[in-house]
Order: structure tokens, then C-alpha cells, then sequence
């Protein structure tokens, strides 16, 4: 871990002047420095020139080619980690830096990527329109690291806006300017279709070109043989219109007091997957909104150990009760590492996994199904498996009990155990006539961007037997994605990329459901005195900094 910056930047400085650039670590100087901006120790009497030298070269200074701004990579996971005041508060503190850095032409790529990251932050002095311009001019020279970083608008539609923005005012006519990978990544970004001809494909198979490039052809090649039929347009843009949403958000209401009558009513196979969690105080919701309308059977396939969410610092909600101790984990976690936060609280962390356990019998009884399947993931088979692969796993398993049924389904739903529905805005029969082609299915999220990877929200998804099965196949077929060396599809199984790239390759599209969640139903939020019990077990003989900033924020908690 990092040291307390107060008194040693000005040392550190020194010392990462003074090496050779092509030796220097600025990964832990991009760290160190940012830690210094946010706790304002930064101001440290040391000479102007040093100062500026040293802020120069760690946030300023041009990398190798396929490397990325260390100190902007910085910047944008600890914005993907919902801290939300890191980029505010490096703003603010850069502000004269960064207007003198403004007033440089031309600007250096990492100047353009800093200002892309900051740029809905920033005063009336950073021209906008000259900044659109410049980012559009430096474009054609962004390496795949360069453009993970200015584009995330997945999770948050609003800081990036701008970014996306100027990318989506590009013309066909423009793409020649491009590698065939950043056309690629355009399409994510943007969600439009800028066309790929096949002879730069087959230029991009043949090895002229970039490994991102090739990359890039394998994936359009794959995606080219298995692009489906046409989807219903018109009966797709109804089901986005406000309008339509509003009234049919009314109907499910009115639903739940009142008799209804409609059409035939989709028969739909239900996929209930993954932890249980909180499902007792989810599964009401779902019957209330979600499942009237529909002929629906429920498959069920978890684990018996009912569980908690992860304490990954990313996730929105933490599985801790107290806001003060939420927020310090979350921000130590994001400093050090989950895996370090392991190490150094063991015994909160086996606090967190010990929350019971459940029976098949149990679970039937609950769903009022007897298509239930549970597993033991403490077996040695599942030793291996993420918590993502576990969620790839159980999906697979809850869709091949559909497929054993040997039944028929218009609809094949798949929704996990543990989020309430509070909205539906839409109907079921439209769901089916939009998904009978079989080349869309709807998600929670449709097709985004982050990182420079391909996104789908991962919490529920509907559409035709055809196109779950192969969304529900992402399990075995992601892998072989991987080796092949498919675009972006990096080893191992994700959460929401490897489902977004299993749709996207296979012809697959992917759009937003109108359906709003509850936050994540948890069994219970581990107490604050279970919080406080385990950490000072965790730091006898030990109290350090991070030890001290949690204690302190649970005795917070407990004081109210």
C-alpha cells in the first residue's frame, strides 16, 4: 500500500525525476499523485519549477504507443468505482494547471484524453466546440488503451456525453480516415451502424495491419455468418416511446387491483438463476408487476448457501450496513484491492459468507415450482469459478431445465432471484411479435460501452427460445470467443461483456427494457457490529491508517 503522501511527494518527486524516462513507474507515480490532489497535500513547498515538472511529466507526459495516461486510467477507475468525488475534486485542484496546459497548441494525446475525461467539469474558459474539433483531429491516433478511457457512458449517460457526441458526428465518409478496430469500437460506442466493407476484412485476416485489427475481423467475420432477420421496427420504436411506456406502467398497476382482459396471454418459460440473496423480498414484486399477462412456468437453479452480494468497491450497493463504513471501505477497497482488503480482514469477510443455507424443498415450496435444481458451490468442481462464471454457470443450467422439459414457450425469461421490480412499461404480446425473429432479444441495459469493451445489462433478459438459448450459452461458447482472440473478449467469463459479446457476434441484437429495479435485495446487510467486532479482530496489533479510518467511520454508524 501507498504511504501518506503529506510528507514524503516532495521525495518521491525527486526521486522519479531523476530516473530515466524510459525506466520510470508512472503507474504508482499516476497513484501517488492523485492520492496527493484529493487529500490536498499536493501544495508541498518544493520550488514552482519542481512542482511543475513533476505534474507535467506524470499527468502530461506521452507514453509508449500502446499505453495509455497512467494518471487518466486513474481517474476513470475511481469514477467506475462510484467515487464520485475524485473527478470534482482533481478539477478544482488542477484548475490552473489545466489552463495552462489549455493554452499550449497543439495539444499532446495525453492532454486531449485529460480534458475528454474533465471536460463537463471544467469552466466557461475551455472552449468546447474547439475542443469537439481537436478530439475529432487526434481520433485516428487513439490506441485501444487510449480509447477505453473517454467513452464510458454505460453506467453513467451524462459526464461522457460530449465524448460520444462528437464520435457519433462522424460521416461514413470519414471511416477511411480509421483502423478497422476503431470503426468497430465507434459502432459500440454510439450505437449506430457505420458500414465495414469486406475488403478491409479480409486486409485486417491476411495480417495488414494492427493486432487489434485482425482482432477486429474475426470478430465481424463470426458475426457477419450468424446475423439474423430483420427485427419489427416500427413495433419497436412503439415499445420506446414515453407514451407507450406510461401506459402500460398504468396497466400493470391497475392489473394487480383488477381483472384485466386481453389477448392470449405469451407462454413464457420463467429462468430464475444465480444466489438467492434477498429473493423473499424480491419475488413479490415480480408477481405483482413483472409476471401478469403471461402463461408462465418457473425454473429455478441457485446454490444452497443463499449469500450476499460481492464487497467489490464497483458495486453500487455494498453489503454492509452504515453509510460512513460503506463509503471508507469504498474507498480504501478501490486504493489498495479487493484482494489486499482480503488479506488484511479476513474475519469481516468471513462474517460476510456465513448467511445460511437452503433446500431444494425449500426453494420449491417458495416458488410454487418443482423445476428447482441447487448445488453446493463450495464443491471442488466450482473451486475454480468466479462469481462471475457461477452467474454464466447457473444461467446455462437454468435454461437447459427449460430445454429438458421438452416443453414449448413463446418467451424464455431469465431474471435474478434478488431484485425487485418496481416498473413495467410494456406489454407482453408487443414483447413477443418484437422477438419472434429471433435476432433481438430486451435486457435490463441494451448494448453500451465501457472501457473500450462491449456491455448488456446482466439482471434480467427476454426474447425468443432461439435467441436465449444462444444468450444462455454464453457459458460454453465465451471461451472459445477468448482463444480465438476475438475483439475485447478477454480470458475468463465477465460480468455483462461476455453475455454482450455471445449476443453481438452471434447476430444478436440487444435493447433496453422498460422495467426499473429496486436496489439489490440483500438477506441482511452485515451489522455495523458485526463490521466492528471483525475489524478489530482484523487489526490487533496492527491500527494502521486504513485500520483507523474504518473503526473511526463505524463508530459513526453506531452513534447514528
Amino acid at each position: 500500500m501507498t504511504e501518506p503522501v503529506t510528507t514524503s511527494l516532495r521525495q518521491f518527486a525527486d526521486h522519479f525525476l531523476a530516473e530515466p524516462e524510459g525506466t520510470r513507474d508512472y503507474a504508482e507515480a499516476a497513484k501517488v499523485l492523485l492520492q496527493a490532489i484529493l487529500e490536498g497535500s499536493e501544495d508541498t513547498d518544493w520550488p514552482e519549477e519542481v512542482r511543475h515538472a513533476f505534474f507535467h511529466a506524470v499527468i502530461l507526459g506521452e507514453l509508449a504507443t500502446n499505453t495509455s495516461s497512467q494518471f487518466v486510467a486513474r481517474l476513470a477507475e475511481a469514477h467506475s468505482a462510484n467515487l464520485s468525488h475524485v473527478m470534482p475534486t482533481v478539477a478544482r485542484r488542477l484548475d490552473p494547471f489545466l489552463r495552462e496546459a489549455w493554452s499550449q497548441k497543439p495539444l499532446p494525446k495525453s492532454a486531449v484524453l485529460l480534458f475528454l475525461q474533465l471536460r463537463h467539469l471544467l469552466g466557461p474558459w475551455l472552449d468546447q466546440a474547439e475542443l469537439s474539433r481537436t478530439h475529432l483531429e487526434a481520433l485516428p491516433e487513439f490506441t485501444l488503451a487510449d480509447m477505453a478511457l473517454p467513452y464510458n457512458s454505460m453506467f453513467d449517460p451524462v459526464s461522457f456525453a460530449r465524448n460520444v457526441a462528437d464520435v457519433a458526428s462522424l460521416k461514413q465518409e470519414d471511416m477511411d480516415r480509421f483502423r478497422l478496430f476503431q470503426v468497430v469500437l465507434f459502432n459500440w460506442i454510439t450505437g449506430q451502424d457505420f458500414e465495414i466493407g469486406q475488403g478491409a476484412i479480409d486486409d485486417a485476416l491476411a495480417g495488414r495491419g494492427r493486432e487489434q485489427d485482425l482482432a477486429a475481423a474475426k470478430s465481424l467475420s463470426h458475426r457477419r455468418a450468424r446475423h439474423g432477420n430483420a427485427v419489427s421496427t416500427p413495433r419497436l420504436k412503439l415499445m420506446q416511446a414515453k407514451p407507450y411506456q406510461a401506459f402500460h406502467a398504468a396497466k400493470a398497476v391497475l392489473r394487480g387491483r383488477f381483472k384485466v382482459p386481453g389477448r392470449r396471454k405469451p407462454r413464457v418459460a420463467v429462468c430464475i438463476s444465480g444466489q438467492l440473496r434477498g429473493f423473499r423480498k424480491a419475488f413479490p414484486s415480480l408477481q405483482q408487476f413483472l409476471l401478469p399477462g403471461t402463461d408462465h412456468e418457473i425454473f429455478v437453479d441457485t446454490w444452497q448457501d443463499i449469500g450476499r452480494s460481492g464487497a467489490e468497491p464497483f458495486r453500487k450497493v455494498l453489503p454492509f450496513a452504515g453509510v460512513h463504513f460503506a463509503e471508507a471501505y469504498r474507498e480504501h477497497c478501490t486504493r489498495v484491492g479487493v484482494e489486499e482488503m482480503r488479506c488484511r480482514y479476513a474475519s469481516l469477510f468471513a462474517k460476510l459468507a456465513s448467511t445460511g443455507m437452503i433446500t431444494a424443498g425449500e426453494v420449491g415450496a417458495f416458488f410454487g415450482t418443482d423445476n428447482v435444481y441447487v448445488e453446493d458451490d463450495k464443491a471442488e468442481r466450482f473451486s475454480a469459478f468466479s462469481n462471475s462464471a457461477k452467474m454464466h454457470y447457473k444461467i446455462s443450467a437454468c435454461a437447459s431445465q427449460v430445454e429438458a422439459s421438452g416443453k414449448e414457450f413463446d418467451l424464455v425469461l431469465r431474471i435474478r432471484p434478488d431484485k425487485p421490480v418496481t416498473m413495467v412499461g410494456f406489454g407482453w404480446p408487443d414483447v413477443q411479435a418484437v422477438c419472434r425473429t429471433g435476432s433481438l432479444l430486451f435486457a435490463d441495459q441494451g448494448f453500451g460501452h465501457q472501457y473500450a469493451r462491449l456491455l448488456v445489462g446482466d439482471q434480467m433478459a427476454v426474447g425468443s427460445p432461439q435467441a436465449m438459448r444462444i444468450y444462455a450459452s454464453t457459458f460454453e461458447a465465451y471461451p472459445g470467443y477468448a482463444e480465438q482472440g476475438f475483439l475485447q473478449c478477454a480470458p475468463g467469463l465477465h460480468g455483462h461483456s461476455s453475455l454482450a459479446q455471445t449476443c453481438w457476434l452471434n447476430g444478436i441484437d440487444v435493447e433496453r427494457l422498460a422495467i426499473r429495479f429496486a436496489p439489490l435485495a440483500e438477506t441482511e446487510p452485515l451489522s455495523t457490529r458485526d463490521i466492528m467486532m471483525t475489524i478489530e479482530q482484523d487489526s490487533t496489533g496492527r491500527m494502521d491508517a486504513v485500520d483507523m479510518a474504518l473503526m473511526n467511520a463505524t463508530r459513526r454508524d453506531l452513534l447514528g
